[in-house]
């Protein structure tokens, strides 16, 4: 009967755990920026390394990947790819630990992180990923030319360690990632200097009801007209969304404070049923909001702000409460919401935007027939082929919503339009608005 060692199993293990690294390199080395911004918001004591280590690990990712089929290398290989398991292991586990809603970037960069289910689930997938490449290690035959004792009749059937791993060959692995990112390594030197490292974080009291109130800043900016808050998923922390260029360029263009909400409660609290949590602004989240910022900028200014999932719920909710205080907003797939209200004296316009396979398409298709009623002006965006992610066009999509709205007049008109069968509208026939284009 053949053993574990010869048998087909070993080689389906490298396949797989090569294929992992293989594509999560290639993914991160084709967005060295998001990859390096992603890296920055495990809040990892690395100074300005963050830049290096996004240039570095991608090729390393790569030539290991390869280099498991090459017997020669392969022992190299799989302790090099062990080891970055075990550091993804902990950065991760340390990220949910602390309360932090990270996109791991193990292929690639989501705008959006996953949560702490998502979290888990990259914690689970990082433990059985460790878990083969330790089976590769642990399962290598012995030296070259030495006799396989189990076959062997002038030998006791004793059991003999795989033999050391030659230092040598992780050194070539090390020197051509070197190698292969020498290249890159002066142009991608400032990847990181689109959004600088000095985020301010001030920190309120939390109200009962919540775990955590922080909110994250960048510089005030001269002659400032408002701010731009960005509001992450449950319990996220937002500083990687004011790490976008995206809203980074739009808060330059309109003169805007870039605000990144960091709010978390216990999930039991977040429920429809309990209503305590951050998510409900009339148990006092709101307020506190608006005292922070308040407290950084020094006065009162107009808020411009857009939340996804879980903070796509608490954005809906304090434009509901305090209307007179915004000046657009924009929500993006969220699963229940609260009613717009209908004697609002100021209603300031949002837009409406989820992936049409994402599970939470009815409740904010349902939120936005609900603020269509109450003849609020609010736009619709469909994401077509998409789930619950914020998916890059969609995301250009909401950025130039806001900057028509804060280019015109509060007082603009704008347009309504009648849409058929939206993406995400399917046998709906409903008024949209549209703020008017700059032409106008």
């Amino acid at each position: 009967m053949k053993t574990f060692r010869s048998s087909f199993f070993p080689v389906f293990l490298r396949l797989i755990v090569a294929g992992i690294f293989f594509y999560a390199g290639v993914s991160q080395l084709s967005d060295p920026q998001a990859f390096a911004r992603s890296i920055h918001a495990y809040r990892l004591p690395l100074d300005k390394l963050e830049n290096l280590i996004a240039l570095l690990l991608p090729p390393l990712e790569i030539l290991a990947a390869l280099a498991l089929f090459w017997k020669k290398t392969r022992d190299a290989a799989s302790l090099i790819l062990g080891t970055l398991t075990v550091v993804f292991l902990l950065a991760l586990s340390q990220a949910f630990l602390r309360g932090f809603s990270v996109d791991c970037a193990c292929f690639g960069v989501s705008d959006s992180p996953p949560g702490p289910r998502g979290m888990m689930l990259a914690i689970v997938r990082d433990i059985l990923l460790l878990a083969a490449i330790a089976g590769q290690l642990w399962n290598r035959p012995n030296r070259p030319n030495q006799p396989n004792r189990a076959n062997s009749p002038n030998q006791s059937e004793t059991h003999t360690s795989p033999p050391p791993i030659p230092p040598t060959n992780l050194h070539v692995l090390l020197l051509l990632a070197l190698l292969i990112s020498l290249p890159s390594l002066h142009a991608g030197a400032p990847i990181l200097q689109e959004a600088p490292q000095a985020i301010t974080t001030v920190r309120l009291a939390p109200i009962p009801g919540m775990i955590r109130a922080e909110l994250k800043h960048d510089a005030i900016p001269p002659q400032c007209e408002g701010v731009l808050l960005l509001c992450p998923g449950y319990n996220g922390d937002g500083e990687y969304l004011i790490r976008k260029k995206g809203w980074r360029d739009l808060a330059k263009k309109h003169r805007l404070l870039l605000v990144a909400l960091s709010f978390a409660s216990k999930e039991e609290d977040l429920s429809a049923a309990t209503r305590r949590g951050y998510y409900y602004v009339e148990k006092g989240s709101g307020k506190l909001l608006l005292d922070g910022l308040k407290k950084i900028a020094g006065k009162e200014l107009p808020v411009s702000l857009f939340g996804y999932s879980g903070g796509a719920h608490f954005t809906h909710r304090f434009v509901y409460a305090h209307p007179e205080k915004v000046r657009v907003w924009g929500v993006y797939g969220f699963g229940w919401f609260d009613d717009a209200p209908a004697n609002s004296k100021t209603k300031p316009p949002g837009i409406f935007v989820c992936g049409v396979q994402d599970q939470r398409l009815a409740a904010t298709r349902d939120a936005f027939f609900s603020a269509l009623r109450a003849q609020w002006r609010v736009a619709w965006h469909g994401v077509p082929n998409s789930g619950h992610i914020i998916e890059r066009n969609a995301a250009v999509q909401i950025r130039n919503f806001f900057d028509d709205v804060l280019s015109m007049s509060p007082d603009a008109p704008g347009t309504w339009r009648e849409i058929t069968n939206e993406n995400g509208l399917d046998g709906f026939s409903v008024r949209t608005w549209s703020p008017p284009s700059k032409k106008e």
